[in-house]
C-alpha cells in the first residue's frame, strides 16, 4: 500500500501540466519491436500477406524523469497511452 501511494503521487506529479502533444526538446531515440502473432492468409498471386501482430514502442521523454532514490526506489512505470 505504501508503494502504491508513492507511485500514485509520482504519476500525479509527472502528469500534472504534462502535454502529450508537445514533443520533447532535443533528440529522442525511439525503439520499436514488432511481434508477429499469426499469419492469417497469403495471396501468392498478388503478393499480399495478412497477419495479426502488435507493436511495442519505447522512448525516453526527459519531462517524465524522476529520481528513484526519492520515490521509494521506483525505477520503471507503465502508463497507458490514453
Amino acid at each position: 500500500p505504501a508503494i502504491q501511494a508513492t507511485e500514485q503521487g509520482l504519476v500525479t506529479t509527472l502528469l500534472t501540466g504534462y502535454n502529450k502533444n508537445i514533443r520533447p526538446s532535443g533528440t529522442v531515440t525511439g525503439y520499436y519491436i514488432i511481434f508477429l502473432r499469426k499469419i492469417d492468409s497469403i495471396d501468392e498471386t498478388n503478393q499480399i500477406m495478412t497477419s495479426s501482430s502488435y507493436i511495442m514502442a519505447y522512448w525516453n521523454d526527459p519531462r517524465l524523469a524522476w529520481d528513484p532514490s526519492t520515490n521509494a526506489g521506483i525505477n520503471i512505470m507503465h502508463i497507458p497511452g490514453k
